[in-house]
């Protein structure tokens, strides 16, 4: 395990080092901020105050596990695997006396870590925001609830960060990894507006699933099974993309 430990310290000071991970952290300080300072502004107006008359949290955390998460984890797994390839630092990466199984499960930690960051970063700031700030707009979740809802959340990203990993590896630059994970993402959200029945099964439809954990409106057996589903999704894909990148030539 040492080396693995070692390899993902190494994923994590790669990342670290990278300016989109550092803009995806201060986005995750600062947009909670701006909504909610613009929540307490509008309440009791019309309009715009309409969309923040909930929780904003529970609006960005929306808007996040939808659109922001997917999307750094594809530009995080296209650098991490043809973007590497392309740079040369593959081949470096793999003289070192680590097995390729922890190398690619390190990758793939390091990308995981900084999506929890970024999801305990809305929850922290979200609260500290709704208990603070003078005429904000009343928390609808408890403090427990805005992190049982991160931690749903993450989950759901873990599977779209494995499925995003294996597919990159299809392809030999990063840009054409980015661009494959970018249409097939939106192609299967907009596949269930054609053909609801599909929905059921496209892991994408389950980004947003953290609402599911809200209150007591959905029954356990279903979240049960939506879990095990995520979780068979998750193995599938990474045990797929791990296969890939062993068999792969750099």
């Amino acid at each position: 395990m040492h080396a693995f430990y070692a390899s993902l310290r190494n994923e994590l000071a790669r990342l670290a080092a990278q300016p989109k991970t550092r803009w995806f952290l201060a986005a995750s300080l600062l947009l909670p901020l701006g909504l909610s300072l613009l929540s307490s502004r509008l309440q009791g107006g019309g309009g715009l105050s309409a969309l923040l008359s909930g929780d904003p949290y529970l609006a960005l955390l929306g808007g996040y596990t939808a659109f922001v998460l997917p999307l750094f984890l594809f530009m995080t797994a296209a650098d991490q695997f043809p973007g590497e390839r392309e740079e040369g630092t593959m081949v470096l990466t793999l003289l070192r006396p680590v097995s390729r199984a922890k190398i690619y499960g390190a990758k793939v930690a390091a990308a995981a870590v900084y999506t929890g960051l970024q999801l305990l970063l809305l929850a922290v700031v979200s609260l500290l925001c709704s208990l603070l700030l003078p005429g904000s707009a009343p928390a609808v979740l408890d403090p427990l609830s805005f992190f049982r809802a991160a931690v749903a959340a993450w989950a759901a990203m873990l599977a779209v960060g494995a499925v995003g990993a294996a597919l990159v590896q299809l392809t030999g630059r990063a840009t054409t990894g980015l661009a494959l994970c970018l249409v097939l993402y939106g192609a299967l959200k907009l596949l269930p507006l054609l053909l609801p029945g599909l929905s059921v099964w496209s892991l994408f439809s389950y980004t947003g699933w953290h609402a599911l954990w809200l209150g007591d409106g959905v029954p356990a057996v279903r979240l049960w099974n939506l879990s095990l589903l995520l979780l068979a999704y998750s193995i599938i894909a990474y045990t797929g993309g791990l296969a890939i990148f062993n068999k792969k030539s750099f």
